[in-house]
């Protein structure tokens, strides 16, 4: 059958895609923005006592909101350590400006209580560290963070009429299935890559990765959900994927496992 559907691929210019993850370059670039320089410099060192910590790794300091918007804005960061309470610019206005161009980046707030959840959840936080703290509570939501980070940048491999894209995880909103071909909505400049296959296969190869199979159609990157509406899910491109009315309960009950996971 396998050889079958092959031979028809390239009777209509396209492959049939048994697509594999590969890791991607490695790198992670960490922020630490915080007013006070004593806070900053045990923050970084903390991080960098962190017995995992990847070879490829880079941190930079901030010392207010405004200077660590630019800095993303020119090369954008992966994780960042954000202080609350700054002059100026603070942690939540900060993070609400990069949150707005960039779903992917890994937001931990620094705070001196705990009373912000409301505003927390509006930025997408990941997780949350209260002064004082010690160098084990950085390495604890650092193990976590770096986890995340790792699954968003596995690559996928597609082909379609001859071209391949590797194609970041993270950057995949959702998968439907349309006239036989997979297309992979993604974030960036390419909205759309097709491909020849079965959204089967890669339900098994994303599931790990926070990928739900929400309908027989559609397969939704949880992390790039926006909300949801009656049986509708809306993704973070404005797209409303739909959700099978069997599947509705465990849609709800793996992406509240996933909040748990990652958020706050």
């Amino acid at each position: 059958m396998k050889k079958l559907v092959k031979t028809f691929a390239k009777l209509i210019g396209a492959e049939y895609n048994y697509s594999t993850l590969t890791k991607g370059d490695g790198a992670v670039r960490i922020a630490v923005c915080d007013d006070e320089r004593s806070f900053r410099g045990k923050m970084c060192n903390a991080i960098g006592t962190y017995d995992d910590l990847p070879t490829d790794v880079s941190i930079e300091e901030f010392s207010c909101g405004k200077t660590l918007i630019a800095g993303h804005n020119k090369s954008s960061f992966d994780i960042i350590f954000l202080d609350i309470e700054m002059g100026e610019t603070n942690g939540f206005e900060a993070g609400r400006k990069i949150r707005s161009n960039d779903h992917n980046v890994i937001i931990i707030l620094v705070t001196n209580h705990k009373s912000f959840m409301q505003d927390a959840f509006k930025i997408e936080v990941f997780d949350y560290i209260t002064k004082p703290y010690e160098a084990k509570d950085i390495h604890e939501v650092l193990k976590r963070a770096l986890r995340k980070h790792c699954n968003q940048h596995f690559k996928v491999e597609l082909k379609w009429r001859g071209n391949t894209h590797m194609l970041n995880i993270g950057d995949i909103i959702y998968v439907r299935i349309e006239d036989r071909n997979l297309v992979f909505v993604t974030k960036g400049k390419t909205h759309e890559l097709r491909c020849i296959g079965k959204l089967d296969h890669y339900e098994g190869l994303l599931r790990p990765y926070d990928f739900f199979r929400c309908h027989k159609s559609y397969l939704v990157n949880m992390g790039l959900i926006a909300g949801f509406k009656g049986k509708t899910i809306i993704m973070a491109n404005g797209s409303v994927v739909n959700v099978s009315a069997r599947k509705k309960q465990d849609f709800l009950g793996a992406y509240n496992e996933y909040a748990t996971k990652y958020k706050v």
